[in-house]
């Protein structure tokens, strides 16, 4: 019904104020081997979750049908068991409940959100989605011209393009070249077969992982798991990525030219696993490089004091398998060259000299500071512990994750950078107009 879903939505927003408070975080384990965990929140009545199934991202999908992954995210809330689309939403609706899916290259995943006097609904819509998806025709080819036609959009994007090359030249042949989204001819080529045995490989309990926060005990969480998701078949041992050769395809062009009004330009070299021991030095190198936007060296640099990006920020893009440190930023055409310049000379400067004390404590008090605003809902708490689940931190690495962060050390950052930003592993890239001033 209107008047529950706008109290949802109420909620959600008035959640921001609510759950920055400390949170105490519990392991619940299914009678079927599903792990979950779960922030008890009960001042307000609502509940997130967050859920993955590893491996059983676009990286999976078979070779031949690039997509299949991304489109069954698409098909698993239009009809369900004697459910079609039309009906499956209407109870969605009717009960307050927000489900969606998604995929990233390494992990199936998604969200499920209700008040909680509907939570059994809501596990239980849940579990019909992933055991009984209907894939029925009519909704299989509507969401294969939804995804075709989006295509048609993002091949005049020049970020997109852009993502498609610079994932190619970094991983080549290997799966995690491929885009999410997968391919218009794998798109076309899935068949309602392909996607019942997608499904049945790897929306098994095994694979599965689940964060909660909001109203709801661990009683009534453990009994929800053992009713509704339990169900789902056990699944078999799926065979890990082998992990890719970074920066080996010298084939894709370093330069693509594209009629737009600006350059975009992405750039990278291959950085740290989470599980590193120097991750959290890293991640703070990160930071003081391109990873705030509002400080960092290529921020103050490039874009404020030269006025050579529209934007232009570094974050860590971590799959199973692999790590990068990757940049974009955009910029006039006829900036092109200068900007790469540029931004080869602060990759450059932080290798040869370093990062300040200064630098370093100013980046670790916005880290540790920004951690709670990061917390301020209950489907920020809920996509923390799936994290958590994800990467093994542990149960308790909300309490001891501010206290890796102080334990960093200046040496530490530096020796790093010396090393991880040496110009000489950069691989950078650009599209737009104006060949001749291009890097090639």
């Amino acid at each position: 019904m209107r008047n529950n879903f706008l109290l949802l939505v109420f909620l959600c927003l008035a959640s921001v104020v609510s759950a920055a408070h400390a949170v105490t975080v519990q392991e619940i384990k299914s009678p079927g081997g599903i792990t979950a965990y779960l922030a008890e929140d009960h001042s307000l009545p609502m509940i997130s979750v967050a859920f993955a199934f590893k491996q059983g991202g676009a990286a999976y999908d078979p070779g031949q049908i690039q997509g299949l992954a991304f489109l069954t995210s698409k098909l698993l809330t239009e009809g369900a068991g004697t459910l079609d689309s039309g009906a499956f939403h209407t109870e969605l609706d009717n009960h307050a409940i927000e489900l969606g899916y998604t995929v990233s290259h390494d992990e199936f995943g998604g969200r499920l959100t209700t008040l909680s006097e509907f939570k059994e609904k809501a596990f239980e819509m849940l579990a019909l989605s992933l055991a009984s998806p209907r894939f029925d025709a009519p909704a299989i080819e509507q969401a294969k011209k939804e995804a075709l036609a989006e295509f048609q959009l993002m091949e005049q994007d020049p970020k997109y393009l852009m993502d498609v090359a610079f994932q190619k030249a970094v991983f080549g042949d290997h799966p995690y070249g491929r885009q999410v989204q997968g391919a218009p001819e794998g798109i076309k080529q899935a068949a309602k077969n392909d996607l019942q045995r997608f499904a049945a490989e790897h929306l098994s309990r095994s694979h599965l992982l689940v964060a909660v926060s909001g109203d709801i005990t661990a009683e009534e969480l453990k009994t929800l798991m053992t009713i509704h998701l339990d169900v789902l078949p056990p699944g078999n041992d799926i065979p890990p990525l082998a992990r890719p050769i970074v920066f080996a395809d010298k084939t894709t062009p370093r330069f693509i030219a594209f009629n737009a009004p600006q350059t975009v330009i992405n750039f990278g070299v291959d950085g740290l696993d989470r599980k590193d021991p120097q991750f959290y030095a890293y991640y703070a190198l990160n930071h003081i490089l391109g990873g705030n936007t509002l400080s960092s060296r290529l921020g103050e640099n490039v874009r404020k004091t030269r006025g050579l990006a529209y934007y232009i920020n570094t974050s860590p893009d971590q799959y199973d398998q692999a790590a990068l440190l990757r940049g974009t930023s955009a910029t006039r055409n006829e900036a092109v060259q200068e900007a790469i310049d540029a931004i080869k000379k602060e990759f450059a400067g932080i290798s040869e000299h370093g990062v300040t004390e200064e630098e370093l404590n100013k980046a670790r008090e916005n880290i540790i500071g920004s951690f709670a605003v990061k917390l301020d809902s209950n489907s920020d708490i809920s996509q923390f512990l799936l994290v958590m689940l994800l990467y093994e931190l542990g149960i308790d690495y909300m309490d001891k994750r501010n206290g890796y962060f102080e334990a960093v050390t200046l040496d530490e950052v530096n020796a790093l950078a010396k090393t991880l930003l040496n110009p000489d592993r950069l691989l950078i890239m650009s599209i737009g107009q104006d060949v001749s001033t291009q890097a090639k």
